[in-house]
């Protein structure tokens, strides 16, 4: 559904056929709406102006695109559940016999359209859906979820890419689903195996309520406020000037107009100082906010194999948000049995005596090293 040309959709929506009807109408409708709000997040995105709010925007960016995708999977979802149960009110019903059988294959077709909508389990959360990335478009990948068969009545759970197209306008070609227990426990593994090693224990109880360095910063906030100051005593005197000027002057035009240009440019000149003060005044409460942040998280990495195994899958998934900004992956499992090559955290972290935002895993020997450190 979401494939067609907005041509063929429209022209489809307005015939007989049975799908697209009003539910992939209004999802459409909404992912339009949706992607409108993406394009003035993206719009405001970088602008010194809204420069304190920056932290929201990426957060309403990265939301709206992951609703504007949601909405597209409910149009297909609404023609998948839909269109079997057309076809049932299509069904003869001269006679009796007809008509039983019509009610049979409505009643069949409703419960099978219901259970489509059904396959979950609300104990269960797809823990590292977004981090994982596409290894053809780069794009997060989801949770999916596979229909208990009927053997041993066992549903599945994999992580998938969704999209079609990459950035740059080729077709996105990955379409394995990866099993989501055993990447699940590999990334713990890594996880786990960091955590346990002496010297990561060490630095991070270093790092743990150690004050961040904003000097610098709080530094030039005070030089821009002197210049401010500065600025409004300017402006007060040219004010004092215009009101003193003498109107019987013979150059009092142009004398009026030369202090009203300066006058005016003290408020370019303000503007630009209280934009430079608030953006160093975001970055101080950035900074704070991520040492807040980080030492949180550094406090459950301490404690990491009770407090992980111990939570629910809900809380696993939270918890891997905090710590993980993104997990890349290979285009294909290795002979090692490993699929990801890099692990990016949101926070820096002690490995083998350095600080690090990414712990690369593309060779054999890192991954048998995290195997044989997570059985110590």
């Amino acid at each position: 559904m979401t494939q067609q040309s907005m041509d063929t959709f429209l022209k489809t929506l307005s015939s007989s056929a049975p799908v697209p009807g009003g539910g992939g109408a209004s999802a459409y409708v909404a992912a339009v709406g949706m992607s409108l709000g993406s394009m003035v997040a993206n719009l405001t995105t970088g602008k010194k102006k809204y420069a304190e709010y920056q932290e929201e925007i990426e957060q309403i960016i990265e939301k709206a695109g992951k609703l504007t995708d949601e909405l597209a999977d409910y149009m297909q979802k609404d023609a998948v559940a839909f269109e079997p149960l057309s076809k049932a009110y299509g069904l003869p019903k001269d006679t009796e016999e007809e008509k039983t059988h019509r009610e049979e294959v409505l009643e069949k077709s409703k419960i099978n359209s219901f259970k489509r909508e059904k396959v979950n389990n609300p104990d269960h959360a797809h823990i590292l859906s977004g981090i994982l990335k596409c290894p053809c478009c780069g794009k997060s990948m989801y949770g999916n979820i596979a229909k208990a068969h009927s053997k041993d009545k066992k549903t599945r759970y994999y992580y998938y890419c969704k999209n079609t197209v990459t950035p740059t306008g080729h077709e996105c070609s990955f379409r394995l689903n990866i099993e989501q227990t055993e990447i699940n426990k590999f990334v713990a593994k890594v996880i786990s195996a960091m955590v346990n090693n002496p010297r990561f224990v060490e630095a991070i109880q270093a790092k743990i309520g150690t004050a961040v360095d904003t000097e610098d910063m709080e530094r030039q906030i005070a030089v821009l406020q002197g210049r401010l100051k500065q600025a409004f005593g300017t402006k007060s005197r040219l004010e004092r000037q215009m009101d003193t000027l003498d109107i019987n002057d013979a150059h009092y035009d142009r004398k009026i107009l030369d202090l009203q240009r300066r006058y005016d440019e003290q408020y370019d000149t303000i503007e630009e100082i209280e934009v430079q003060i608030g953006e160093l005044q975001s970055q101080i409460r950035s900074i704070q906010q991520e040492k807040i942040s980080g030492d949180n998280i550094y406090r459950l990495l301490l404690a990491f194999d009770e407090v992980y195994h111990s939570a629910t899958e809900a809380e696993q998934k939270e918890f891997m948000k905090a710590f993980i900004e993104r997990i890349e992956m290979f285009p294909e499992k290795r002979k090692d049995g490993s699929w990801i090559k890099k692990i990016v955290f949101n926070f820096p972290v002690p490995v083998d005596g350095e600080e690090v935002k990414e712990l690369p895993l593309e060779t054999e020997t890192t991954v048998e090293c995290v195997v044989l450190l997570s059985k110590v």
